[in-house]
């Protein structure tokens, strides 16, 4: 009988040590399809930041292109009206100017120069590091805004009065 209880241990031992390795693999494997996944999304955006500066580079050659065609096509008119062929010349030198910046704008054989990047949108705001006031960084109405810049100062104060007191000593 004692022989029976200790197979029958054994045996239980054996299954919960193996259901343990199956378990920690499986841990592994989730943890490493997780870096796998992260790698991949870094890779990812790395891309897609890269795509977005190459188009964000060609946008300015666009907007100078459409400015000058845009013109060109109100001196032509003006031109028209005027019976004027020096201001039609000078339209038809904006336009094969525009058409060059619109062609340089989808190859970039030269760059502008003063347009470094085209139009740049709000920049991020730096997420607040462990220890720095987050309320400088949070959008709030302008009484809660009011409320938190008062605390805010209030404990800039204090700090001040600590750090001073302390140095005092």
């Amino acid at each position: 009988m004692v022989l029976a209880i200790a197979a029958l241990g054994g045996n239980h031992a054996v299954k919960e040590m193996l259901l343990a390795q199956q378990q920690s693999t499986d841990q592994w494997a989730f943890h490493q399809a997780k870096v796998i996944r992260e790698h991949l999304y870094r890779a990812q955006r790395m891309r897609l930041e890269a795509l977005r500066d190459s188009f964000q580079a060609r946008e300015p050659h666009f907007l100078v292109a459409e400015a000058l065609l845009q013109i060109a096509i109100v001196m032509s008119s003006v031109s028209i009206l005027a019976r004027s062929g020096l201001i039609f010349s000078v339209s038809l030198v904006l336009a094969v100017v525009g058409a060059a910046l619109t062609a340089n704008g989808y190859f970039v054989v030269l760059h502008l120069p003063f347009f470094h990047g085209g139009h740049q949108g709000p920049s991020p705001r730096p997420s607040p590091q462990r220890g720095e006031g987050a309320a400088c960084y949070t959008p709030l109405r302008s009484g809660e805004r009011a409320g938190r810049e008062i605390r805010a100062a209030g404990d800039w104060a204090g700090s001040r009065r600590g750090s001073a007191a302390a140095g005092q000593r």
